[in-house]
């Protein structure tokens, strides 16, 4: 740090400064009080300074390698949403570990001529043993009337004490279901721990949001007239995914997540499934009743160089309309394909371009979201019944 500068002055060029937990609000005081004086040591962001907030941010993550990579992605989203964002370390297996306290900010200039606009950064490091303790001491740091967000980048927080503790003045929580160590049970629980917060506690998945250009591409097969019918028609349902980017057998659950969107999209039920060692196999038929339907879930061919996890997605109508509508990803990871394959005339083909997003760009499609997601929450519905049924004898 520059010997010119105090403590409190690096804090406002980003450089974390540790205090006393009981100081933190007292250090921020001061620190804003510096920072509107005309003085500022830093030519960059002379002049008018504001500190801004519209909503808090908790950061819940068990692994103390992911701090400088959160704190990058805080300042990006801060641009955008300016918030308190409150870093929560809890390590895993240092039952003794004090708990610590740092502060920082993250500063930025919109315009030449518009004010610094700078949001405050709290980072409490502690035993993930001592959860209940550090859910208590990061509540009186919260911004009264502003909404809670909770990202979770933790292992399982179906029963985390942090989270149990912090619950009641969290008004959305934020998880990734690509990082389900176990989807086939993980994803009952989700449906369980949205039952049991509904009217409270509104879940986003930022997985969700990753299979949002799947879904707009899938529902833009049937936007003409003449396809529509063949909704009611789709008899098998193929979901690949890319071996390599999975561990073993394990299903990835976008997967799930994507056939349970469907399958809740169209009112189907599950009347049972299969295993084996890496396919999953799905019976199914319309709760209005009608033909039976097969769906698939299997890995691609092991040799095809994909970034991500899902390969493809296919569905296929009865013979009397024998049409195949397919997305696939091809070498190139921002492009994909898609094809109606008619049984008497030439495909249709097309080339699409896929985004791909960061973390920022992902959370912040978050914060922008109050209330329930009521498609996500069914699709998270029927992603249980597919695994549950896997359980059935």
């Amino acid at each position: 740090m520059d010997a010119s500068l105090n403590p409190l002055d690096g804090v406002l060029k980003g450089q974390p400064l540790e205090v006393d937990i009981p100081a933190i609000e007292e250090e921020l005081r001061e620190l804003w009080k510096g920072a509107a004086q005309e003085d500022s040591p830093d030519p960059e962001s002379a002049g008018p300074v504001a500190r801004a907030s519209v909503l808090n941010l908790i950061v819940y993550t068990e692994d103390v390698t992911q701090e400088s990579g959160v704190s990058e992605t805080i300042s990006e989203l801060t641009v955008q949403n300016p918030c308190r964002a409150i870093v929560v370390i809890a390590v895993a297996g240092q039952d003794n570990l004090k708990m610590e306290a740092w502060i920082s900010a993250h500063c930025h200039r919109l315009s030449p001529a518009s004010k610094v606009m700078c949001c405050e950064q709290i980072s409490l490091r502690g035993s993930r043993g001592a959860a209940k303790e550090l859910a208590a001491t990061t509540i009186p740091f919260l911004i009264s009337d502003l909404p809670v967000f909770v990202w979770w980048k933790g292992s399982r927080f179906f029963d985390s004490e942090f989270l149990a503790a912090i619950s009641g003045v969290c008004d959305r929580l934020i998880l990734d279901s690509k990082n389900f160590a176990s989807p086939e049970s993980d994803f009952a629980q989700l449906e369980e721990y949205i039952k049991a917060h509904r009217g409270r506690l509104a879940v986003s998945d930022v997985a969700w949001h990753r299979l949002m250009q799947w879904r707009e591409l899938a529902s833009q097969f049937f936007d003409p007239l003449v396809l529509r019918g063949h909704l009611e028609h789709i008899e098998n349902v193929t979901v690949e995914y890319n071996k390599r980017s999975v561990d073993g057998s394990i299903v990835p659950p976008q997967a799930y997540l994507l056939l349970g969107w469907l399958g809740s999209r169209l009112q189907w039920e599950v009347l049972g499934a299969e295993a084996g060692n890496e396919e999953r196999r799905f019976h199914l038929c319309p709760k209005a009743g009608g033909h039976g339907i097969t769906a698939v879930i299997r890995p691609a061919d092991a040799r095809l160089e994909l970034s991500g996890h899902l390969v493809s997605f296919e569905m296929v109508t009865g013979e009397e309309w024998a049409t195949t509508f397919r997305i696939a990803k091809g070498e190139d990871p921002n492009c994909a394909r898609t094809e109606i394959a008619f049984a008497k005339l030439p495909p249709f083909r097309r080339a699409v371009p896929l985004r791909i997003y960061n973390d920022a760009e992902l959370i912040a499609r978050q914060l922008e979201i109050f209330g329930h997601d009521r498609i996500y929450e069914e699709s998270i519905e029927m992603a249980a019944d597919l695994v549950r049924a896997l359980k059935q004898p």
